[in-house]
C-alpha cells in the first residue's frame, strides 16, 4: 500500500510540519493554514496516515522529524556501538576466522529485537554477548524480563533462530568459547 507519506519530499513534511507547528502554537493565524482545499485534502490524508503508521509502530517522532523503524534509529542515536565487550568477542571472530558477523548496530532485526552477531553462512544461528549486570535478575533484580537469558533464547527460538548466549566473564577463557561456538 503506497502512502501520501512515501510521496511526499522531505522538504515538504518539513514545510508542513512548521506550518503547522506556527497554526498550532498561536504564532501564525492571520494567514490560512492551508493555501487551497487540495492542500488540505492532502495534509489530511497525510496526518490520518501518519497516526496510522504510528499506531502500528511503523515509523515515529523525533524532534518534529519522521523516522522509520524506531529501534535501529534509536540504536544510532545511542551511538556506542560495538560496545567493549562485542568489540572483544568481534576480535576473536578475527582472529579464528569465524562465520560471524555484528550486526548489532542495528542494522538486522528479529521480531523488533537486534542480535549482537549473526552466522554469515546460511545458517540460522545468532550470539548475543551478554554484560552480566545488565542480563541477569541475580545481580540487577531491575532489569526487564526481555533483556534475560530465558526470554533472549524463546524470543529467537520462536521465529526459527538458534542463539547462543555468551556473557562477559567468559570472554576471557578463548578456549571454553571456541569449544562452545564448535558444538553449536
Amino acid at each position: 500500500m503506497s502512502y501520501i507519506l512515501d510521496d511526499m519530499t522531505k522538504k515538504e513534511i518539513e514545510t508542513l510540519s512548521k506550518k503547522m507547528a506556527l497554526r498550532f502554537k498561536g504564532l501564525d493565524t492571520n494567514r490560512p493554514l492551508f493555501e487551497s482545499k487540495e492542500e488540505m485534502k492532502k495534509t489530511a490524508e497525510f496526518m490520518a496516515q501518519r497516526w496510522e503508521r504510528i499506531a502500528k509502530n511503523e515509523i515515529f517522532m523525533l524532534n518534529g522529524m519522521i523516522k522509520k523503524k524506531k529501534h535501529q534509529i534509536m540504536m544510532l542515536l545511542q551511538n556506542n556501538r560495538p560496545n567493549a565487550l562485542e568489540q572483544r568477542f568481534i576480535d576473536m571472530i578475527e582472529k579464528h576466522n569465524l562465520p560471524y558477523k555484528y550486526v548489532g548496530d542495528g542494522r538486522f532485526l528479529i521480531g523488533g529485537r537486534n542480535p549482537d552477531f549473526m552466522n554469515i553462512n546460511g545458517q540460522k544461528k545468532l550470539i548475543e554477548v551478554f554484560g552480566i549486570y545488565y542480563h541477569s535478575p541475580l545481580k540487577n533484580p531491575k532489569i526487564r524480563w526481555k533483556s534475560t537469558y530465558n526470554e533472549t533464547i524463546r524470543h529467537y527460538k520462536k521465529h526459527n533462530y538458534k542463539c547462543m548466549i555468551i556473557w562477559d566473564y567468559e570472554l576471557n577463557d578463548e578456549k571454553n568459547i571456541m569449544e562452545r561456538l564448535k558444538n553449536y
